[in-house]
């Protein structure tokens, strides 16, 4: 039976180790390095050929951790990571011994600092990776370099120790090799030892050219005596040029300005990623990009294993704004009109529905908001829709969602403000008069206050971008968002009460707090399911006034699709206040 490692003791090692990591390392891509061999049945052992010049400093990670085909390594087992102390020329064969753990060349020299715990490899089959940098997962694989699998052929999953599946990035018989049937030691058989770098992996990851002995290991330090033939010789990550920032219809050209193409065979272009969506190859790029886009380069083709890219950013602006027409901002201003009147007769209704729960009078607040028995919701939502279809000739280019989502948003977020003030369920957290009637008028009390404060933010919104469209100073979505709470003339604030207390005249919100709720002895939360901590009327205020704001930057935002953060906009902060 394998023994597990505990990989938590490795992790913790990398984790704390911070020597040559400092150095520039190399950075490498499959087929940079090679398996040529292994052995379980004795002192557990690797070997490994490098396909490239590595520079010390370079660290390379191995784990026997079986990969999964959902993508990702299983958890448990084993992992060391080396970081090279010398520069290694192209065909280095290392051997790397589990006990002590320790990589040296052929020649017996130590070439590397090892942390973690070291592999334990099974005589049951097992499975090695190599890769770079952070742990590859099934979002990215970049960092897979080779992989060895002992057990047989690759299997469908990971279900133990001794299984893995073969991640998508590593080509069989080019960057990863299966010995089949299971065998205890195996290695390369020295057939072919030189060869350009780029086919130098493929070479050695053919599994008929190895040796397979289930009883006895082999000498992993015997030399094959591998060279890099041809002297391939890498591009240079190149310098870009070209227009960086343009205007949403513009054309630009990027350009290679600096950088040698060595044995590439030429330059090659990509989006999304490096080497994710090729777009061109040459030394330049025509591009006509309609949103903000990152461009990558390299050198590619020829003896060269593709490696990093060189980065553009290309900022793409809108074009300049125009202002919207007579026949848009009529129908704009109509329907922003018609969203504080749909909001203010879901809110009455809301109200009522409330007040006769209370009373005894209904059975469920909720079904009564539901049923709109009186029909007057569903009249105002019809009158949007009809106003739509005859006054808005002319549809906006922006502010303006369509007719049934503005109704929509008036009247789920006049719901909603009920749900953040008495809770999600109404008829668990309305208050019946017959129970605590107290606490029943307190409550009702700041729901109707809290709907007034409501109707003012929608009205002023309306008015504010009205007065903007008008004189032309609104010309895009930004200054809606802009309009958000503006309150030029103080009907916000005399609503909502956003001054301090004692500064003007105390409005509804405070004066129902301070009346019918602690001066009549009963605690702010008591009745407030959504604000726990409203042990006052100051505590008390600041919840209710927050959830107002968000209610009410909701609702716009839902109406005119404007893409606005309420959570900054309810209270001036970034704290969650106002979920989407």
């Amino acid at each position: 039976m394998k023994q597990v490692v505990v990989l938590a003791c490795a992790v913790g090692a990398l984790a704390g180790f911070d020597g040559p990591r400092a150095q520039a390392q190399t950075v490498l891509s499959a087929g940079d390095l090679a398996f040529t061999g292994y052995d379980s049945s004795g002192t557990d052992q690797l070997s490994f050929v490098l396909a490239r010049d590595v520079a010390a400093g370079t660290t390379v990670t191995f784990t026997d951790r079986g990969w999964l085909a959902a993508g990702g390594f299983r958890s448990g087992e084993g992992a060391f990571e080396l970081t090279l102390d010398v520069d290694l020329p192209c065909g280095t064969e290392l051997v790397a011994t589990m006990s002590p753990l320790e990589v040296r060349d052929t020649a017996g020299g130590i070439v590397g600092t090892t942390v973690g715990g070291g592999l334990q490899l099974s005589t049951s089959g097992d499975q090695v990776f190599a890769y770079q940098g952070a742990e590859p997962t099934a979002g990215s694989e970049s960092g897979l370099l080779a992989a060895i699998q002992m057990n047989g052929g690759w299997d469908a999953d990971a279900t133990s120790t001794n299984t893995s599946a073969r991640p998508a990035s590593l080509a069989e018989g080019v960057h990863a090799v299966a010995i089949a049937p299971e065998q205890n030691n195996a290695r390369y058989d020295c057939s072919v030892v030189s060869a350009e770098p780029g086919v130098l992996a493929a070479v050695i990851h053919d599994a008929s050219a190895w040796l397979v002995d289930d009883a006895t290991p082999f000498d992993l330090s015997s030399a094959c005596g591998f060279t890099c033939a041809g002297g391939c010789v890498d591009p240079d990550l190149p310098t870009l040029g070209g227009d960086i920032e343009i205007t949403a219809g513009e054309d630009t050209l990027l350009t290679v300005e600096g950088g040698a193409l060595g044995d590439a065979g030429d330059w090659h272009w990509y989006v999304d990623g490096c080497g994710a969506t090729h777009v061109g190859t040459g030394a330049s790029l025509p591009l006509s990009p309609s949103d903000t886009v990152d461009v990558f380069v390299r050198g590619e083709g020829g003896c060269v294993v593709p490696g990093p890219c060189s980065r553009i950013t290309i900022t793409v602006d809108p074009p300049a704004a125009m202002p919207q027409t007579a026949g848009q901002q009529k129908c704009v201003n109509l329907m922003l009109g018609r969203l504080a009147v749909v909001s203010r007769i879901q809110g009455s209704e809301a109200g009522k529905c409330a007040k006769l729960f209370a009373r005894g009078k209904t059975d469920s607040a909720e079904s009564c908001i539901a049923t709109d028995s009186a029909g007057k919701v569903a009249k105002a939502r019809a009158k949007v829709a009809s106003l739509h279809e005859r006054k808005c000739a002319e549809q906006p280019d922006f502010g303006f969602a369509g007719p049934a989502l503005l109704a929509d948003a008036a009247a789920g977020e006049s719901v909603g403000l009920f749900t953040d003030v008495v809770g999600v369920a109404f008829d668990g957290t309305l208050v019946p008069r017959r129970d605590d009637p107290k606490a029943s008028k307190c409550q009702l009390a700041i729901v109707g206050s809290a709907a007034k404060c409501m109707d003012a933010r929608l009205k002023e919104y309306a008015k504010c971008v009205k007065a903007g469209l008008k004189d032309g100073s609104i010309t895009s979505v930004g200054g809606l968002v802009a309009c958000i709470g503006a309150d030029p003339k103080g009907k916000i604030a005399t609503a909502c009460d956003l001054g301090t207390a004692g500064e003007k005249k105390v409005d509804t919100v405070r004066k129902a707090l301070a009346k019918l709720c602690l001066g009549a002895e009963v605690a702010p939360s008591s009745v407030l399911a959504e604000c726990p901590g409203a042990v006052d009327v100051e505590s008390a205020h600041a919840c209710l006034t927050s959830r107002l704001g968000c209610r009410a930057c909701r609702a716009v935002d839902r109406a005119g699709a404007l893409g606005a953060t309420c959570d900054a906009l309810d209270d001036g902060v970034a704290n969650e206040s106002c979920p989407t």
